[in-house]
């Protein structure tokens, strides 16, 4: 651990006065729905708004990193992916307004297919609690939710670097809630002039219908995002491989029913359907075509059990339709061979119950969920079924008025998905053997939270560890021959520190810490985890300006897992400035990387540079 320079206390940074409060990174109480209001505590959810966001925001990966416990994960891009407490890939439950994403893509999601405008918030949860979310909870909980504006907004965002262009449109009455947004960059450039693979165009709609009638409130909803030319950023770009999606489609939708607080249902849908292209330079090119459907039911119903007060329900997820096929042309573009690689279903039933009981200043929970699962690839003839038991207790103890302590314990689980199990081609990186072998992963969480607040700041400090069975490790054959295997026993720790101040009415800062460690029994470093790492941003307010600053400071990442390489330390300065115009108008002028730094976002063995100096222009109209 380093101590971070004394002199960026002497930043500043702006919001608007009518908004000034201690920077919002906020820890709440969390529930089994995140959509419903309900005041249960089961662990610790850190909140990012979008009006928060200094970066980039090619996705909400960009969001993520803001959070002590998160990281950028694998190669870059508009897919970049993320790891959240050195867990990553299918270990980390993603949703959108409550709709489980599961993208079957090795490297984890990323939910690049919806662009940031057309989200509101990201709520991360943490701790061993997020298991009740079931099998691919046992990293922790993403959850997403779309905007819901009030009047008809325009935006207008231009960025310097990949000559980025975003438009943006949003309108919301009382029942109904729209957004349209087309995005389209070019490729950038990392700080030496390196050109990087992260070209794309993206359109995107979202359309919401919500009521109540007789104290039923009701939500239909759907989004559609279409995306083109998705440049994948790797290092062996341009020379040695060009990896493009030529086309992804996505689309959800919902009905979700509820009356007041006593119980909760809700229908979903989610169909994709993608390409992917590598051109293996002056030898193949594979062709890779990808669709499949999750659909899924939850329903849930307040109990007050053993004089508690709690949910209990039930979730159904499948898979349906999930077909990868394959083609290969040589140099000349003759087809060498078309085949299927998966076709596949699965269906996951869960049943969960929670409870929940105040005694004094102690707030006790425990919650059980038990799962079932069964896979089968048609193609394969092959056929799996498992099942899991675990559970999960919390307790918080309000110490004083300003003083909060938080600790839990919790088992998790995690089933091979389709594409670990029965994928056996091309991606990316090179080829994939799935392994049908593969036994659940299993893992003993605890975890300790303490929170400090008065009425000019306010501290967190956090530590964990997680004890790992059968933890799935993608590992090389060759060197371009990628499977899959379980490791007996695997163990990561950290800790992650926040504190919030205030200084006077118009200037607040916020420093941030993470540390992580991560080893099999062999005393070999896992991958994915998170380098050590301190974030200060700081906020200054003025009449009709605001001033926002953000350094970030990676340390060297020497210590590494399979299939990543040293990271160096990297010093990021982001800056922006926002003005108000009128009544009506917001104009923001940004920068990112202002120092031109040359470094990688992951320590991904394929991962390219990083973007280098961005400028960036956004005019904001409000009707």
């Amino acid at each position: 651990m380093i101590l971070f320079p004394a002199y960026i206390f002497l930043a500043s940074s702006i919001i608007e006065p009518q908004d000034l409060k201690l920077i919002e990174r906020i820890q709440v109480n969390a529930n089994r729905n995140l959509l419903h209001s309900q005041t249960l505590s089961s662990g610790r959810t850190d909140l990012v708004f979008s009006d928060e966001k200094l970066s980039l925001n090619r996705s909400i990966s960009d969001w993520l990193v803001q959070i002590p416990g998160l990281s950028l994960n694998g190669q870059g891009g508009l897919m970049q992916s993320y790891s959240l407490r050195g867990l990553s890939r299918s270990r980390i439950r993603t949703e959108v307004d409550g709709i489980p994403i599961i993208t079957d893509r090795r490297a984890g999601n990323s939910i690049s297919f919806i662009p940031p405008e057309l989200f509101s918030s990201v709520s991360v949860q943490k701790g061993p609690s997020s298991t009740i979310f079931g099998s691919e909870a046992m990293g922790g909980v993403i959850a997403l939710s779309t905007i819901t504006p009030e009047s008809l907004n325009l935006s207008i965002n231009q960025q310097t670097n990949g000559d980025q262009t975003s438009l943006a449109m949003s309108y919301g009455s009382e029942k109904i809630k729209t957004g349209l947004v087309y995005r389209n960059s070019e490729n950038s450039l990392a700080a030496n002039n390196k050109e990087l693979n992260t070209q794309f165009k993206q359109t995107a709609g979202l359309i919401k219908y919500q009521d109540s009638l007789n104290k039923y409130d009701f939500i239909l909803s759907f989004l559609a995002s279409n995306t083109q030319d998705i440049g994948k950023s790797s290092e062996l770009f341009p020379d040695k491989r060009i990896t493009v999606y030529p086309e992804e489609f996505h689309s959800l939708s919902q009905f979700q029913l509820s009356y007041q607080k006593d119980w909760l249902i809700k229908f979903y849908h989610h169909y994709q359907n993608w390409d992917s292209e590598v051109k293996r330079i002056n030898s193949r090119t594979n062709l890779t075509a990808y669709q499949a459907n999750t659909l899924g039911s939850l329903f849930y119903q307040s109990h007050q059990f053993l004089s508690g007060e709690g949910r209990m329900g039930v979730e159904w997820v499948a898979r349906r339709g999930v077909n990868i096929s394959e083609q290969e042309l040589d140099q000349n573009s003759h087809l060498n061979f078309s085949h299927t690689l998966l076709d596949g279903k699965q269906d996951n039933i869960g049943f969960f119950i929670d409870d929940h009981w105040q005694v004094d200043q102690v707030n006790l929970m425990a919650a059980i969920r038990y799962d079932t699962i069964s896979q089968k690839n048609t193609y394969q003839k092959s056929t799996r079924h498992g099942d899991k038991l675990n559970t999960s207790f919390a307790a918080t103890w309000q110490i004083s008025d300003t003083l909060k302590l938080h600790s839990e314990y919790g088992t998790g689980f995690r089933f091979p998905t389709l594409s670990e199990l029965y994928f056996n081609g091309e991606t990316p990186r090179g080829s994939t053997l799935g392994n049908t072998h593969l036994a659940p992963e299993t893992s003993k969480g605890a975890s300790l939270d303490l929170y400090y607040q008065n009425d000019i700041s306010k501290l967190t400090l956090s530590g964990y560890v997680q004890n790992l069975d059968n933890y799935i490790e993608r590992y090389r054959i060759n060197s371009d021959l990628r499977s899959y295997r379980n490791i007996e026993q695997a163990k990561i720790h950290g800790i992650e520190l926040s504190y919030e101040f205030q200084l006077n009415d118009y200037l607040s800062h916020q420093l941030s810490y993470q540390w992580q460690q991560g080893e099999n029994k062999n005393n070999e470093t896992l991958s994915d985890l998170n380098p050590s790492q301190w974030h200060f941003r700081s906020t200054l307010a003025l009449d009709n300006a605001s001033f926002h600053n953000h350094f970030s400071y990676r340390e060297t990442y020497s210590d590494f897992g399979d299939g990543e390489e040293q990271l160096n330390s990297a010093f990021i300065w982001n800056l922006k400035w926002q003005y108000q115009l009128d009544s009506h108008l917001d104009l923001s002028i940004y920068t990112n990387n202002l120092l031109d730094k040359l470094y990688y976002g992951s320590a991904d063995e394929d991962a390219d540079f990083q973007p280098g100096r961005t400028i960036g222009i956004e005019l904001k109209y409000q009707f």
